[in-house]
């Protein structure tokens, strides 16, 4: 009787998770009318390179987890995704039939993208060169190396590199200078607006959010992430350890900064 009684007392077995929601990131792309692609934390197979992770999309509310699987993504402006695989192959994504179109000839290790298919990818190992996609072909910028990157919508990338810690470089046109600070990921908006995972954790949830505010960085008080990107539509998106999802007001900076839940 008595045990009778205590498995009555026992609560509810939760719910299992929904396969078609993520519950964790380690990459994130949003593209126009806040149309979010996630890839997951939890490997589903490696490549040379390392893993590969679920890719997940959210449109108008409603999550969906593809058939496809990616190492890192990035989105340009007009909404097009590309991604890059454990093996160091990178793809476009054909809007029109969902397919994917390879890039031959190219490794790459990370990626960003900006207007009119301006793609910039860190190398694979050994080199970890920089290269960049004119449209046609991918040419490598001599000298230049590094392990994260991001592009603004102008396409002009910024680049985390080791030399040996951890040290960022913008490109002025013709050639990467370096700037102060020190991150684990970086992300561009129009016109140089940068932002950042700094090297120091704010607490459980992820790093430090840092803002290049004319000639440093500004730390953003109360956000912390392990992912962020610069939306199309001018707001910041990051993703914590736990899997939220927040979206950044940039045009309410300060003391009370609007931060929503996504």
């Amino acid at each position: 009787m008595i045990g009778v009684l205590s498995s009555c007392l026992l609560p509810p077995l939760p719910p299992p998770p929904n396969p078609s929601i993520p519950t964790c990131a380690t990459s994130i792309a949003v593209g126009p009318d806040e149309d979010v692609w996630l890839t997951g934390c939890q490997p589903m197979d490696y490549g040379r390179l390392g893993a590969n992770y679920a890719i997940f999309h959210r449109r108008n509310d409603v999550w969906t987890r593809t058939k496809d699987r990616a190492a890192q993504i990035a989105m340009s402006p007009e909404g097009k995704l590309w991604r890059i695989d454990g093996h160091g192959a990178v793809f476009e994504r054909n809007e029109t039939g969902g397919g994917w179109s390879r890039h031959e000839g190219v490794c790459a290790t990370a990626i960003g993208v900006g207007a009119e298919r301006r793609a910039w990818i860190v190398g694979c190992p050994r080199s970890f060169e920089v290269s960049y996609f004119d449209g046609s072909r991918w040419t490598p910028v001599p000298g230049a190396s590094a392990n994260q990157i991001g592009v603004s919508v102008e396409g002009m990338p910024w680049v985390i590199a080791q030399d040996p810690a951890p040290v960022i470089h913008r490109w002025n046109g013709t050639a990467f200078e370096k700037v102060p600070g020190c991150g684990t990921r970086i992300t561009l908006g129009s016109a140089g607006d940068a932002w950042m995972l700094g090297c120091k954790l704010a607490g459980a949830r992820g790093n430090v959010v840092q803002h290049w505010v004319e000639d440093r960085w500004m730390e953003v008080p109360g956000l912390m992430a392990v992912a962020l990107v610069k939306g199309p539509e001018g707001s910041l998106w990051l993703v914590d350890s736990a899997g939220k999802i927040l979206q950044y007001s940039t045009a309410h900076e300060g003391p009370r900064p609007t931060v929503v839940p996504r």
